[in-house]
């Protein structure tokens, strides 16, 4: 279909046992989560192939953002970064007061580039006044929700 090349569309799922994110996650070498049953997932999918997932779920008095994973053959197409906005995103509506990760030494610097900051060894967090979603534009998402005209 012309035209249709590298739509990205989004699926929201609740619960274990979601075939897409098993699909993802083993690509990506990750297995199932016990958050799984208490998790909203989020799909990314590319001409409706499942091409990452990421979990969203509340633990411990915060939200928490599990197993965000893109295909590695779809890694450096941005898809990620669409990944973690539409999370935190769906986080902050939900009212949270920060959302926590857990990041690998690798993972960090990707974080903190939305305003994470190390609170653990392994873990970050970001509250809604330290969020930060740059654009391309060159304002900042947050404040203009993606209402920007420039390009």
């Amino acid at each position: 279909e012309k035209g249709s090349e590298g739509m990205i569309s989004t699926a929201w799922k609740f619960g274990k046992d979601v075939p897409e994110v098993k699909e993802i996650r083993e690509s990506c070498g990750l297995a199932p989560l016990e958050s799984d049953e208490k998790s909203l997932h989020l799909i990314l999918l590319e001409n409706s192939v499942p091409v990452a997932c990421g979990s969203l779920y509340f633990d411990s008095g915060a939200y928490r953002i599990a197993d965000a994973c893109v295909k590695e053959e779809k890694r450096g197409e941005h898809i990620g970064d669409l990944l973690l906005r539409l999370l935190l995103v769906r986080g902050f509506n939900m009212l949270a007061d920060k959302i926590v990760i857990t990041a690998t030494s690798e993972t960090v610097g990707f974080f903190s580039k939305y305003g994470f900051k190390q609170t653990k060894t392994t873990e970050m967090e970001v509250d809604a006044q330290g969020l930060i979603l740059d654009s391309k534009c060159g304002h900042n998402c947050k404040e203009c929700l993606n209402q920007c005209t420039q390009n």
